[in-house]
């Protein structure tokens, strides 16, 4: 009996131990467990800390920047490094060009321009920044200034109304929408330095109803907007048209993303004004843009992260500028 007695003495005496490491394992488990849990937490509330919030559509309905403009503003530039630009404006007491800053305002130059009828647009190609005239009193013209000193060097006469006008890359050239006697044409004028004369070197028929127009850098496209609100994508050679894209019939003003993936349809929609910015691979708005009843005039900024919006009537003009979210 006392050697079963010893027997099972030595069995309970060499349980206890093992029950205790089981258990310290089991706190030590649970413990580690918790840590984690813990620091997974800290790390989510870091995580909604640190990091800024998504945007939001209503985002883009707020302006980032304002400034007040000449009255009467039809059109302007896109904003340099140094948030300068030049701006096109009617008023009943003549068309003027100024010179000014998006930040804070102020206007270094102002000149009045000789060109006729109204200033319907403006353009910069290398150092050289054209104003577009609707011609109504006797025929279109574009007037350009050196962008440097803003003294005048050129002018061309259209042979009808410059509608729009885009600056080519190539720093001497110009894409104009020109009406014919209700023809419109998309026309390519290159400025002979040395002469300061320019050339036609591209006339190409365009939907009777175009009203604005943009073009590829190199040249080869050119995309309308009509007053139907259709957009068509004319081959600048033959002008025929590859494809269209429908919008709204409010649609007046056509601008073009940098990278050329984007265009952005302004549309003044009964009392309301907005900016479409569709892609142009799939023809589909992806985004809108707030804009004011006014809004004459819109184009992206150099790099592409913002929306310029030009403004104006006779007894007002102002500059905002809003962010992209797409």
């Amino acid at each position: 009996m006392p050697h079963c007695g010893e027997v099972g003495v030595t069995t309970l005496t060499s349980r206890r131990p093992r029950e205790k490491g089981v258990m310290s394992i089991r706190k030590l488990v649970i413990a580690a467990v918790a840590s984690v849990i813990l620091a997974a937490a800290a790390i989510a509330v870091i995580a909604v800390v640190v990091q800024p919030a998504s945007p939001k559509q209503t985002d883009n309905e707020r302006p980032v920047s304002s400034v007040e403009a000449p009255n009467g503003t039809t059109a302007g530039t896109t904003p340099t490094s140094t948030g300068m630009v030049f701006v096109a404006s009617s008023t009943p007491t003549g068309n003027f060009l100024t010179e000014m800053s998006t930040r804070d305002g102020k206007r270094t130059h102002k000149m009045e321009l000789e060109g006729t009828g109204a200033t319907t647009s403006i353009a910069v190609s290398g150092h050289q920044v054209c104003v577009g005239f609707d011609g109504q009193d006797h025929g279109g013209l574009l007037s350009c200034f050196d962008n440097r000193s803003t003294t005048h060097t050129t002018s061309w006469v259209a042979p009808g109304a410059v509608l729009d006008a885009n600056g080519r890359n190539d720093g001497v050239g110009f894409d104009l929408l020109v009406d014919e006697g209700g023809q419109k044409f998309g026309v390519t004028v290159r400025l002979n330095e040395a002469t300061n004369t320019f050339a036609v070197t591209r006339h190409t028929k365009l939907p009777s109803s175009a009203i604005s127009l943009v073009a590829l850098a190199n040249g080869s496209t050119f995309y309308s907007l009509g007053s139907d609100g259709v957009i068509s994508s004319v081959d600048a050679t033959s002008g025929s048209i590859r494809f269209t894209v429908p919008t709204n019939s409010g649609a007046t003003r056509l601008a073009i993303s940098n990278d050329e993936t984007r265009l952005y349809a302004l549309v003044h929609d009964n009392t309301t004004s907005r900016v479409d910015v569709i892609a142009v691979v799939s023809g589909k708005v992806v985004s809108t843009i707030k804009a004011a009843p006014d809004v004459n005039w819109i184009l992206p900024t150099i790099d592409n992260a913002r929306l310029v919006e030009f403004a104006g009537t006779p007894s007002s003009g102002s500059i905002e500028q809003y962010r992209f979210l797409s």
